[in-house]
């Protein structure tokens, strides 16, 4: 099993290099090239909100069922799509700024992996997604 978690890294990137509209030859420094690249990563991923509001539309979900959505589902496509963002070189203004909205996804992440029963709280995630879409990273903030 080990062996496949250096497969999966290298497969990831080399997705994320030829599919997401993401190139090598992007050095940072334009902050619409940034946000456009950025945009692109969180569109490539699949929209985890809908899926989120379903489970708890009809009823509050167990323990487990939010366990189980928060491991399979929610958790491994936001740490992919935090990781991808942080592969690209914001605009050296705005590291501070993008560093920050990458934290706040983080402390989301790390909230839900400690209790994913939060989930049926509230949005971990909202101060993240308000950040983001300030920043113009719109399609990261759904």
């Amino acid at each position: 099993m080990k062996a496949r978690a250096p497969l999966a890294a290298l497969v990831a990137i080399a997705a994320l290099l030829a599919g997401g509209g993401c190139s090598t030859d992007y050095e940072g420094g334009d902050k619409d090239e940034f946000i456009a690249r950025g945009n692109a990563i969180c569109e490539a991923g699949v929209a985890v909100k809908p899926e989120l509001e379903e489970l708890l539309a009809e009823r509050v979900p167990t323990s487990d069922e939010l366990r189980g959505f928060a491991g399979d589902v929610l958790l491994p496509r936001l740490q992919e799509r935090v990781d991808e963002l942080r592969l690209l070189d914001p605009p050296a203004a705005d590291r501070d700024e993008v560093d920050d909205i990458i934290r706040g996804y983080r402390k989301g992440i790390d909230r839900v992996s400690a209790n994913p029963t939060v989930l049926a709280e509230g949005d971990p995630f909202i101060e993240a997604d308000s950040k983001a879409r300030s920043y113009g990273l719109t399609s990261c903030a759904r």
